[in-house]
Order: C-alpha cells, then sequence, then structure tokens
C-alpha cells in the first residue's frame, strides 16, 4: 500500500493504494483540509498552516509517516519532452541539468529527473524535469514539521502519462483526452494508444458558457496544429471527456465536432479500480502507484545532500562534548595553581554573580528576546513567500494598447475588448482587408516578447463584404511590466 500526496492548483489531496502490472486499485481519497489556503501553484506559502493540516489528517485517517510520495503540479517543476542519447541514469540526468540551466539557476544549483516514455536505435525520448533544490527542500521540511517524511517527488504530469495505460478507452486509439479539475484542462494527444504530447492550461472563461466551449475547442485545436507540424501519420479522430459537468459538455462537444472530431466520455472501471472517488478526481494521480523507477524521483541528489549534512551534525555532536570536557579540564588545572585565597575570591564572585536576582532576570529578558527573534525570521520569511508568489503574476504596461496597435499598422485595426489581471490574458479583435496577411500580425506579435501565448480564431467576413474579423487572445510572460 502506497501513500499520494498530490498538489494541483489550491488543491491538496491523499490518495491511499497499490499498482501492479496489470491494474490499480485506489482505496481511499482524502481531501486535505487548511485553516486557510496555504497552498498556491504548488507553493506552501504558510508552513504552520500546512503542517498543522496535514498532521491533523495523518492523526484522522492513522496514515503511515514515511515513504511518501508527494505530485505537484505547478511551474516551479519545469518539464518538457526530450530526445537523448540512451545512456545511464546519471549521464541522462547531466544532460538534462545541462538544457535546463542558465545564467539564472547554475547546474548546481538544479535538481533533475525524468521519465522514459521511449527508447530505439540508442536514442531515448524522455520526459525530463527539474526544479530548484532549495524548493525541493522546503518542500521536504515542510512535511517533516508535521511529522511526516518525502521518500519521492515527481511532477504530476508523470501520473497522467502512466495512467493512459490503464484506460480500456484509449487503447489503440487516436486520440486527445481532456481532463477537468476545476479550472485545470490537461489536453492529453494519444497515438496508436500512445502518449505523444500533454498540455495544461487554466481556464478562465466561466464554466458552462459558450466562450467555455470555445477555450476548451482551442486547446484541441492546438494539438491538431501540432499533430499536423510534426506529420504525422495517425491524425487524431475522436475526444475524449472526463470531469466535465454536463453544462460544460453540452458546451464543449459540439463545437469539437466542428472540428471534425467525434465526442466520447471514459467509462469508469476496467484496470482502474477506484474504490473512493471517481476517475476524474483521481486520473490524474493514479499512475504515479505503478512509478517504481528512481529515475522520476527529484529527491534523489537532496536526499544525499540531507544525508551528508546529518552525518556532519552526527559528528559534531559526538566531538564537541569530549572537545568542551578537554576545555573545562585546562580551567580547572590552571585554576589549581592560584593561590587559595585568590581562588576563593573567584568562587566567591562567581557566586555574587550567579545568585544576583539582576542576572538571572536579564538572562530570561535574552531568552525571551531570542524565541521573539525567531517568530520574526518565521513571519518574514513566510512574507516574503507570498510576495514571490504574487510577483510572479504580470503586469500590464500603461504602453501594452500602443505595442499591440504597432503590430497590427498596415494590416489591421485593433479594439481592445478585455483584460483580465488575475491571469495576464488579454482578449482584442483585429480588423483587416486582406486575411492573408495577419500571420504578419500574429508573428508580430509574438516578437514583442511580451506575450507567453497567442492564440486567434478563425475569420469571420464582415458586412461590408470587404472586412475580416478575428479574435485574439495574448496571456502576459510572467515577467512582462516588470
Amino acid at each position: 500500500m502506497k501513500t499520494i500526496v498530490t498538489f494541483t492548483g489550491n488543491r491538496v489531496q491523499v490518495l491511499c493504494g497499490s499498482g501492479a502490472e496489470n491494474s490499480i486499485t485506489i482505496e481511499k481519497k482524502i481531501d486535505v483540509e487548511f485553516s486557510v489556503n496555504c497552498v498556491i501553484n504548488g507553493v506552501i506559502t504558510d508552513v504552520d498552516v500546512f503542517a498543522e493540516g496535514i498532521k491533523t489528517t495523518w492523526e484522522e485517517h492513522n496514515l503511515p509517516k514515511k515513504d511518501i510520495i508527494l505530485a505537484v503540479d505547478g511551474n516551479h517543476i519545469r518539464s518538457r519532452q526530450m530526445n537523448v542519447p540512451a545512456v545511464g541514469y546519471k549521464q541522462i540526468k547531466k544532460i538534462i541539468l545541462n538544457e535546463f540551466s542558465d545564467n539564472v539557476m547554475t547546474v548546481e544549483e538544479q535538481a533533475s529527473a525524468y521519465m522514459l516514455l521511449s527508447k530505439e536505435n540508442g536514442q531515448a525520448q524522455v520526459l525530463a524535469m527539474c526544479a530548484e533544490k532549495t524548493y525541493i527542500l522546503e518542500l521536504q521540511q515542510a512535511f517533516e514539521k508535521a511529522g511526516v517524511k518525502l521518500g519521492y517527488i515527481t511532477s504530476v504530469r508523470c501520473g497522467i502519462i502512466n495512467t493512459l495505460n490503464f484506460v480500456d478507452d484509449v487503447k489503440e486509439k487516436d486520440c486527445i483526452v481532456l481532463s477537468l479539475q476545476g479550472e485545470v484542462l490537461s489536453s492529453i494527444l494519444i497515438e496508436q494508444g500512445k502518449y505523444v504530447n500533454l498540455s495544461t492550461v487554466r481556464l478562465f472563461t466561466p464554466h458552462g458558457s459558450e466562450g467555455f466551449g470555445g477555450e476548451v475547442t482551442r486547446n484541441v485545436s492546438q494539438l491538431m496544429q501540432f499533430q499536423s507540424s510534426q506529420r504525422s501519420e495517425h491524425p487524431a479522430k475522436e475526444v475524449f471527456f472526463l470531469g466535465f459537468s454536463d453544462e460544460d459538455y453540452d458546451v464543449s462537444a459540439p463545437q469539437v465536432k466542428g472540428l471534425g472530431l467525434s465526442a466520447n466520455t471514459i467509462a469508469e472501471g476496467g484496470a482502474l479500480i477506484i474504490k473512493e472517488g471517481t476517475l476524474a478526481e483521481t486520473f490524474s494521480h493514479a499512475g504515479i502507484f505503478v512509478l517504481a523507477d528512481k529515475s522520476c524521483n527529484l529527491m534523489a541528489e537532496t536526499s544525499t545532500d540531507a544525508e551528508r549534512i546529518k552525518e556532519r551534525d552526527r559528528k559534531l555532536l559526538t566531538v564537541l562534548p569530549i572537545l568542551a570536557l578537554c576545555a573545562i579540564l585546562a580551567i580547572f588545572t590552571s585554576t589549581l595553581t592560584l593561590k587559595n585565597n585568590k581562588k576563593q575570591q573567584q568562587l566567591d564572585s562567581l557566586q555574587t554573580f550567579v545568585g544576583n536576582e539582576l542576572n538571572r532576570k536579564a538572562y530570561d529578558t535574552y531568552s525571551g528576546g531570542i524565541e521573539s527573534a525567531a517568530e520574526l525570521n518565521s513571519n518574514k520569511a513566510t512574507a516574503q513567500r507570498i510576495r514571490d508568489a504574487i510577483d510572479s503574476y504580470p503586469y500590464a504596461m500603461s504602453s501594452l494598447g500602443d505595442t499591440i496597435s504597432k503590430c497590427g499598422t498596415g494590416i489591421a485595426d485593433v479594439n481592445i475588448r478585455s483584460y483580465d489581471s488575475i491571469s495576464g490574458t488579454i482578449n482584442f479583435t483585429a480588423v483587416g482587408t486582406d486575411p492573408t496577411t495577419i500571420n504578419e500580425f500574429i508573428k508580430a506579435l509574438n516578437e514583442t516578447g511580451l506575450f507567453m501565448d497567442v492564440e486567434y480564431s478563425g475569420y469571420q467576413l464582415l458586412s461590408d463584404g470587404e472586412s475580416y474579423n478575428i479574435n485574439v487572445s495574448c496571456s502576459l510572460n510572467t515577467g512582462a511590466g516588470k
């Protein structure tokens, strides 16, 4: 029996179960509750609140306290598919570290891991993962404060990829699976029943609206474009919906069918045995139960560092008492050589100092100051983590509208309709007379360096019979406006 803790958005969930070659069984699903929300995008913003919530959950359900697996969804664990030489474990990890290192983060400051996807002709395709060592250590320490010891930290993506092997509906299929958990949509491309690509986005359009269906359909369209760019011989033919309410399915399925794809839902059961919870609630994480390879564990390097530090501390604790005893004996021997009257004076002076009421009060004041300083440092660290989380959101610049308009000069007229400060998404329309030049407008937007993603819908001929209208949605980079 394994115990898995999952971070998805601001939700923390515990799954208990087991995995084998032909099946996965989930015995228990527990939603962890906190007095205040303390997990945002994979970051623990208040360690004390988090530790209290974890400790309470563990005590109520009598859960094991060591070798716990943590699966995290968030941009603090970066991941991408890579083709690498089919060499050994350490060599592949070194390749990944060099690939992810940059001027901001060195190789020594990062922990890496990978999931093997395929291996052929001396080449291996892997899902490469990388994270700051300090981030991994902070996660370990937060659990240790609750009396729980982690043994494995990995990305939720590994779970999603593994789960697909146990879903009968997608075996040997050319399809796309859409898994919705709250506002988080995972779109998985499958060819001949095997995983090919995965994208995870947050949806900001209200559930059950036509815009919601359009946003879902755009993600499907992007995977189809990816297949086209790769000249795939197995284009997707159908889309499977998972975790969608009836209202969300009703506004999404017709639009997906408009792309020439069939729409279906995934049936529960088969090789996934879920005794508590639903397939939609556990789909992203069930595959973690069959992760046996250490290559997916981001703790592999940080655990070694932590063990080295503990060994050093253990040796220090052994040596320090001996050194202290030697020092005391040396002082005692020197004291015996002094005259008896001088020794008596020193003893009297020491006794007076120890017995002095003012000295005892000063010591108590000092001890209280140490405790207050520790509490202040803890509050400061918490505030800094909250600030870092807030600073990860982009800011819209006052000149943003001018920049977008300049990109459309001579091509299209731009009308900004809305800006969502939470997601950093800007929606606007562009009207032009020559639809063949719209790609130049989109290219100019990408080249500004302000946007993480630029998406646009199909052309619509306006009533004048000459102009075309497109809807454009741009997501600001996290560094925009800073």
